[in-house]
This record gives C-alpha cells, structure tokens and sequence, in this order.
C-alpha cells in the first residue's frame, strides 16, 4: 500500500516538473553584433559623483534614455558608455505613460573590449512588474561593457517615456 501510494506520488511531481518547463531558444545574432560602424544607441550620460567612505571612494555612474519606442514584435538595443569594470551590477528602470510593460523582455548583453560580441546573462520580463507602466532589474555584471536588449513580445508598440542605467563604481 505504502509503494503503491509513494510511486503514485513520484508520478504525480514528474509529471508537474515537466509541465513547468518552458522551452529553450537562441538569443537574436542581432543582438550579440559588436560590428564596427554599428551606431549606438544615443543616451544621456551623467557626470560620475563621488563620496568618501572610510577605504575607497564609491562613484554613482547612471545613464539615461527618454522617448524610447520598441514596435510590436521588434526589439532594441541600448549601448551603455559607463565603463563596468568595477562594479558588481546594474539596475535598470523603465518607465511608459500608460502604455502595458506586460510584454516587454530585458535582456542583460556584456562583453570586453577585447571579444568581437556580447554575451547575455540574465533576462527579466515586464509580466513580473508590480505595475503596469513602469518596472526594474538588477543585473549582475558580467563585463566591461553593458548593452541592455528590451524586447517587445506584444502586438502592440511601447513607447519607454524613460529607461534608466544606475551603477555604484568602486
């Protein structure tokens, strides 16, 4: 009775585990491309401030991009200019005036200098915002170079009225 009622349980979880699964594919070679006279994006870039702390000195690097318009199924990459080299993450914020962020993929790109392509880390999707208009992620760095790949998996346009890049630079 008590094998009977184990394998019964033991089939019961496979079976759920499998069904939780989502499937795999390859990211966009337009996304990874490093290709010399690639124009980068253009954002603002905020001089670095710095505050003392008792053995370093720790600078606040941010950048920021308005009016960014992401097309139904299309996506776009920002190239950050803040060198990554030291700090340990990024946060991002984006922010529509009403337009729902539900469908939106940010996608966290890093390389070197010396690599001919990025290479992407972490994803967060815009489903798992508390709001519908205006959301975030930290990403864990994995270069010196940032380049943020927002998605739009809707059928519809988004229009970003603002995305933020905030780093602590040690």
């Amino acid at each position: 009775m008590r094998l009977s009622a184990a394998l019964t349980l033991c089939l019961a979880l496979s079976v759920t585990a499998g069904r939780a699964q989502t499937e795999k594919r390859q990211d966009d070679p337009r996304a990874i491309s490093k290709a010399p006279g690639l124009k980068p994006s253009s954002s603002k870039l905020a001089p670095q401030i710095g505050s003392p702390s008792p053995q370093q000195y720790t600078y606040s690097g941010w950048e920021f991009w308005t009016n960014v318009l992401i097309p139904a199924g299309g996506s776009l990459n920002l190239d950050s200019q803040i060198d990554f080299s030291s700090s340990d993450s990024v946060r991002v914020t984006v922010r529509s005036e009403g337009d729902p962020l539900s469908g939106l993929v940010l996608s966290a790109y890093w390389a070197v200098p010396q690599l001919p392509s990025f290479n992407s880390a972490e994803v967060a999707t815009g489903d798992k915002f508390y709001y519908t208009n205006v959301g975030g992620a930290t990403f864990n760095t994995y270069g010196s170079q940032f380049r943020l790949r927002i998605t739009n998996t809707g059928n519809i346009p988004v229009n970003l009225s603002q995305v933020l890049l905030f780093t602590r630079l040690i």
